[in-house]
């Protein structure tokens, strides 16, 4: 995986993690102390960050630091499978 591809990675985590917590940006920048700008470009995925802001955006999310490394699951196809 590139840095590129992490970024983006780990931008969409923060992002899914930050709704599922209810927050908005500018909520997660006041807990965090990360600037707005920086939460954006971090979503966004222009920005790879360092692991103390990681540390940071993971303990107010309450969320495994590892969850905002790891790349989604792959999308269920809604197919099941015949049982035999």
């Amino acid at each position: 995986m590139t840095d590129e591809e992490l970024a983006r990675v780990i931008g969409a985590n923060v992002r899914a993690a930050r709704t599922a917590a209810g927050l908005t940006q500018g909520a997660l920048s006041e807990r965090t102390g990360i600037a707005i700008p920086n939460i954006s470009r971090l979503e966004a995925g222009t920005h790879l960050p360092s692991v103390a802001t990681l540390k940071k955006v993971s303990d107010v999310l309450e969320v495994p630091i590892c969850s905002l490394l790891d790349p989604p699951a792959p999308a269920a196809t809604g197919r099941k499978k015949k049982g035999k």
